[in-house]
């Protein structure tokens, strides 16, 4: 099962690698090496929270894994939620869900109904909604959400003090506005 958290460190292992073979002196024949540079991956990450009425910029690294739910939610929601992490609720996350979702991957063919019996809607219900209430309804259904203990890093470190103003919230320099 890949989760975002493993697609972002296995880009940093290969960078890694990568920039290592590049400082040997004894260099790999150029057959072996890559035709193009891997993605520059350091693991360093940034999240903009909300503190008070303002925000700030938390420093984290992709080791803290902020998409991992835990091996029965994200395998649930590889199976029945698009591999999305949105988080369904709390109540969709059943052990008999869990077994479902292995039937589904062991089983050839079976996810065909329950692929269509989930996704088809009624134009009657799509329509009820105001503009509104769609974008808001995409806008959850598309946003990640991250996990409890990642949460409670980003809280510590803001306690401590370990963050930065974003550069649209600082005050500007009267010397240098147009």
């Amino acid at each position: 099962m890949t989760t975002l958290d493993d697609i972002t460190r296995n880009q940093r292992k290969r960078y890694n690698r990568w920039r290592e073979a590049q400082n040997k002196e004894k260099k790999v024949p150029e057959w072996m090496q890559p035709s193009v540079e891997p993605r520059k991956e350091t693991g360093r990450r940034y999240v903009n929270v909300k503190l008070g009425d303002t925000r700030v910029v938390v420093k984290y690294y992709i080791d803290s894994r902020p998409f991992d739910m835990g091996l029965k939610k994200n395998w649930i929601n590889l199976i029945f939620n698009g591999n999305r992490n949105h988080g369904l609720d709390e109540s969709l996350y059943t052990t008999t869900r869990f077994i479902a979702a292995l039937v589904v991957f062991w089983v050839p063919f079976i996810d065909i109904p329950l692929c269509f019996k989930n996704r088809l809607r009624n134009k009657d219900e799509v329509e009820k909604f105001s503009n509104s209430e769609m974008l808001l309804h995409k806008y959850n259904t598309y946003s990640s959400v991250v996990n409890d203990k990642f949460m409670e890093e980003m809280d510590a470190k803001i306690k401590k003090g370990e963050y930065t103003i974003p550069k649209y919230l600082e005050p500007k320099d009267s010397d240098n506005t147009l």
